[in-house]
């Protein structure tokens, strides 16, 4: 009976544990190879809970012998039961506690099939979840508040902007009104010019109208010296009216158009001009002759033509002033429409501003009740953000006060884990201690087997069920040699087997390599065969060719000549020139190198490489 739990199947693997020989009793191979603690409960269940079918083996002294030690294994498997049914509880409740508190840190609903292994627990949790579901709520609304609060201030905002727009339009419509005046003063200020310049035009004109209508009339000849004199003062002058004339009209052309500048330069060129004339003629005196007198009458005449032209130049330029003063009237009456229509413009504009303004101001009143109401608003919502605020800071403290909890839930959750730690030590020494005892009860019931054999003849029928019962399992053991035997025997033929198929694909390898090598061998040997056999036949076939039957190489197909002589292949008897036959090469019927061909040579070489 205890020599089954002795033996293993396997050297490599762990001995398979009959459960009638350690009842009650979990052994550290089971600890070892079973995962988790559900499987230990379930191995430990179907294995090793079967106390109470110990004893029904024995009768008689055997029941006093082994009462003692199925009380002790009573109490052992009680003792592993009971520590087994606490790990799996307390690792249970340590899982349950790593799920809610990973739960909790990440911020996740429980699932609704999710079970508590206690009630104090599912409530704190409950609580737990509750102030946090709370404190969500009011995190909510303190978060609509501040969104309403957010959108009243907006509002506020834009009516601010709206009302700094109105003050920015009126600030607009002063400046145009003042532009406008300005506009007025300037169009004032330049019809004023206008017409300045426009008289002074005019007395222009008229003076050189007068001057042209004096120059009409015809001079009489000058005899004497002192009317010659008189002629020449009032040319002077004339010419200092002229050219005062001119400055005038220069000053006025300067302020109309800065371009006459080069006209007055050139008037300026024609005084310094008259002046060049007049003071010879001032150094005159009475006593000249009449030729001089002639001479000054010509340059008198021609002092008058060189002033006709300078009339006729004055008339010109006074043409372009006049066209001048034409364009720059036009530019003014242009500027005068402008400026009306930009002040017609201005007057809409300021119409339409006012009417805005108007509606503005009326928005603006009711913006500002609005705004009031805005602000009973703000002060009400204030009044509800400072209680949030107050069952914020309440949820706060909750929530520190559940964290604090939670700390301590982890503090006697760590504590629970090392006691269990160190009750699973504890745990592993007892089971080393009781297989060490088992050891020791193991070699006292070898003992005791003995002593009961000596006395097996008292008692027959003990005998006779014990026979049987050892005759069923050695006949077991004899089976399971039988087989093992057989197993081994069948492990020994296969691995025979398989070695054997090893050589036998070995030697099927080299053989199938054998023959593709005499397939190799036999297909050249019948090429070899086949261009033997043409060679063959080529000899067979060949005819020592007569010199008068050849006309022409047989290689090249160059005629014959006295330069281009005949020679016989000595292996084919063909008729070939000096260059196809220049080879040399040994042939069956001579050792020594004779005159061949190049086809022959070649064939020749080969065979002899051969």
């Amino acid at each position: 009976m205890f020599s089954r739990a002795d033996k293993s199947t396997d050297s490599g693997k762990p001995p398979k544990v009959q459960g009638a020989d350690i009842s009650g009793f979990v052994c550290p191979e089971c600890m070892l190879h079973l995962s988790s603690s559900d499987e230990l409960i379930s191995h430990f269940e179907s294995q090793h809970n079967k106390t109470e079918h110990f004893g029904q083996e024995h009768s008689g002294e055997d029941l006093k012998i082994t009462e003692q030690r199925c009380h002790l294994l009573d109490e052992m498997s009680h003792h592993n039961s009971t520590l087994i049914k606490r790990i799996s509880v307390d690792s249970r409740r340590m899982r349950e506690l790593d799920s809610i508190v990973d739960l909790v840190l990440r911020g996740t609903p429980l699932p609704q099939c999710f079970s508590f292994s206690s009630e104090q627990l599912k409530d704190k949790v409950d609580q737990f979840l509750m102030t946090q579901a709370a404190h969500a709520s009011t995190e909510s609304m303190l978060e609509a508040s501040k969104a309403e609060l957010n959108r009243r201030q907006l509002e506020i905002n834009s009516l601010k902007t709206e009302l700094q727009h109105c003050h920015e339009v009126q600030v607009l419509q002063n400046g145009l009104t003042t532009e406008n005046k300005i506009l007025e003063e300037k169009l004032a200020t330049s019809e004023a010019q206008l017409r300045f310049a426009l008289d002074e035009v005019q007395n222009l004109r008229q003076q050189l109208e007068a001057r042209h209508l004096e120059k009409s009339t015809v001079l009489p000849p000058v005899s004497a010296e002192a009317n010659t004199q008189k002629v020449i003062e009032m040319l002077q002058s004339e010419n200092a009216q002229l050219r005062e004339a001119i400055a005038s009209v220069h000053m006025e052309a300067d302020v109309l158009r800065n371009r006459l500048v080069n006209q007055c330069t050139m008037s300026a060129e024609r005084s310094a001009d008259d002046e060049a004339v007049r003071e010879p003629l001032s150094g005159t005196e009475p006593q000249r002759s009449s030729e001089e007198r002639d001479i000054f009458s010509e340059q008198i005449r021609n002092f008058e033509q060189r002033l006709s032209d300078s009339e006729s130049l004055r008339e010109s330029e006074r043409a372009a002033l006049t066209a001048e003063l034409t364009t720059v009237k036009a530019t003014l009456n242009q500027a005068v429409a402008d400026a009306a229509r930009s002040r017609n413009e201005a007057e809409q504009t300021i119409s339409a501003l006012r009417t805005q303004l108007e509606r503005l101001n009326a928005e603006c009143l009711s913006q500002s009740s609005a705004l009031a109401g805005l602000n009973a608003e703000a002060d009400q919502l204030r009044k509800v953000n400072s209680i949030i605020s107050k069952d914020l800071s309440t949820s706060e403290e909750r929530v520190q006060k559940l964290v604090e909890e939670l700390a301590d839930l982890r503090e006697e959750y760590q504590t629970e884990r090392d006691q269990h730690a160190a009750d699973r030590e504890q745990l592993v020494q007892s089971l080393s201690t009781l297989q060490r005892e088992r050891d020791g009860l193991r070699a006292k019931c070898s003992e005791l087997t003995t002593q009961c054999e000596q006395h097996l003849h008292k008692l027959n029928t003990v005998e006779t069920e014990w026979e049987r019962s050892r005759t069923c399992s050695e006949q077991q053991i004899e089976e399971v040699r039988v087989s093992r035997k057989e197993a081994d025997s069948l492990m020994e033929r296969l691995i025979k087997a398989e070695d054997s198929s090893s050589t036998l694909q070995e030697a099927l390898s080299v053989q199938i390599h054998e023959v593709e090598c005499l397939n190799k061998a036999i297909f050249e040997l019948g090429r070899e065969n086949q261009s033997l056999q043409m060679l063959r036949e080529r000899v067979s076939t060949r005819q020592w060719v007569r010199d008068d039957d050849a006309s022409a190489c047989v290689g090249c197909h160059r005629e014959f000549s006295i330069s281009n002589r005949k020679h016989h292949c000595r292996n084919c008897g063909g008729i070939f020139c000096g260059s196809c036959s220049s080879n040399r090469a040994s042939t069956a019927s001579s050792k020594d190198p004779v005159r061949v061909c190049r086809l022959c040579y070649s064939e020749l070489t080969k065979h002899s490489a051969i």
